[in-house]
């Protein structure tokens, strides 16, 4: 049983009435077989017996290593015997000289969990010098690994990661000189704004001689803002004691660094949104089966989903009515901005006479970003203007943020019209989007 007391069920096939009280919780399966209806509050994983992480905002990115704060201002704050983090520190390795400062890192992760955070380096403890390996590609579908080389050092390191399963992000990092002490760090402006709930965690595992050191740092009284790190040197010997340090700026605590002590060899580190991991985490460790979606939902009834959101990394075959929801929202004789929650699937139709030409702005990308859980390149939505009214006036798009492709042949809506658009997510990452026209419809009562 799991931190939230959430049983395993297996080959399950129940009733409705039978199970109802159970579904206030996750319930994770590899099969789930219903045969009236489900009422789901929350999320629906399979194939996973362990708690996941919360809906994540894949939001990485590179920059210049100070784009934050300089963290040379904050060495003996944050980086306690190092090396000052000067330039001539910062070591090329095999980048081009134009990427030798620049760092990946997150902005934000959706819930305001960072402000800014990452710029991960590793740090040479003999020579004291920095290198600041660049994560590539960044933001994919969960359970997409990628494996990477860099030199630098005169050694090669590898590194995997992405995440790895519903809000958990994986770094595997490992050494081609199992002799070789380096650190690996992260530093950054969490989102806590002051108000830290910060502490180390260990838990027991493989037969109780092995301990998982761990960190929990979240906004005090946010149930959403918080972020675990679990931290698993690959050399034994140093996970004989905390194999990290996370310290703050007295000043500003928002200011963070999260390193690890000097070690051999490599080490593996997670990150998890919202929940704390651990089981999965050992589960992981002990097996490196992270496979979410291996099973099957199987419903003769109805799945319904009534708070939270399903997401699938595959396809989704309905053999019954596929059925979604629309809002319709009456316009008024007056220019629009519709917020991005309501853009989303909205319809949108003239209730009265215009009295002049009138715009319909399109909401800015990094609104509608936010405004979509889980969003990933590529996703999309629909909406629609209904431009029916008695005078000779038209709604005009416009969009200062969203590109308008040019196969688009209406952005105005004339008189009697109705116009149906998509817009596609071309990149979470870079913040970019697309309008695209779907339909042009002329209703019956076009004159």
């Amino acid at each position: 049983m799991d931190s939230y007391g959430n049983n395993g069920f297996k080959g399950i096939s129940i009733r409705r009435a039978d199970v109802s009280s159970l579904f206030s919780k996750n319930i994770r399966t590899k099969k789930l077989s219903v045969t009236e209806s489900t009422v789901l509050s929350g999320y629906l994983n399979v194939n996973s017996k362990y708690t996941l992480g919360i809906s994540v905002r894949k939001d990485m990115g590179n920059e210049n290593y100070t784009s934050e704060f300089d963290p040379f201002d904050l060495q003996e704050e944050l980086f306690p015997n190092m090396a000052d983090f000067t330039d001539e520190n910062i070591l090329i390795g095999d980048k081009t000289e134009d990427d030798r400062l620049i760092a990946s890192y997150w902005d934000d992760l959706g819930n305001d969990v960072f402000d800014d955070w990452g710029y991960f380096f590793i740090y040479n403890v003999v020579d004291g010098k920095y290198y600041f390996p660049i994560l590539s590609p960044q933001n994919e579908i969960d359970g997409v690994l990628t494996t990477q080389t860099f030199t630098v050092f005169s050694k090669t390191f590898t590194i995997i990661h992405g995440w790895c399963a519903f809000g958990i992000f994986k770094i595997d990092i490992t050494c081609s000189d199992e002799t070789f002490a380096f650190r690996f760090g992260a530093y950054g402006d969490l989102g806590s704004d002051g108000d830290e709930d910060d502490y180390d965690m260990t838990t027991l595992y493989g037969n109780n001689n092995k301990t998982l050191y761990y960190h929990h740092h979240a906004e005090q009284g946010n149930l959403v803002e918080v972020l675990y790190s679990y931290f698993i040197p690959k050399n034994e010997s140093d996970n004989n004691s905390k194999p990290y340090t996370s310290l703050y700026n007295p000043d500003d605590t928002e200011e963070n660094s999260l390193i690890t002590k000097s070690i051999t060899n490599g080490i593996i580190i997670y990150f998890s949104k919202g929940n704390d991991v651990k089981n999965w985490v050992i589960n992981d460790i002990l097996t490196g089966d992270f496979s979410l979606t291996k099973g099957d939902i199987t419903a003769e009834g109805d799945i319904i989903s009534s708070k939270g959101n399903i997401y699938s990394n595959g396809s989704i075959i309905s053999k019954g009515d596929n059925l979604g929801r629309r809002r319709l929202i009456r316009l008024n004789d007056e220019d629009y901005l519709p917020d991005a929650s309501t853009l989303i699937n909205g319809y949108f139709r003239t209730q009265e006479n215009l009295t002049n030409n009138r715009t319909f702005e399109i909401p800015s990308v990094e609104n509608i970003i936010n405004a979509i859980p889980n969003c990933q390149d590529g996703t999309s939505f629909k909406f629609t203007i209904n431009n029916k009214q008695d005078d000779e006036y038209s709604w005009n798009i416009i969009s200062p943020d969203v590109q308008i492709d040019d196969s688009v042949i209406n952005t105005d809506i004339e008189q009697n019209r109705i116009v149906s658009y998509i817009i596609i997510i071309t990149s979470v990452s870079d913040t970019e989007a697309i309008l695209l026209q779907e339909t042009e419809l002329h209703p019956i009562f076009f004159p």
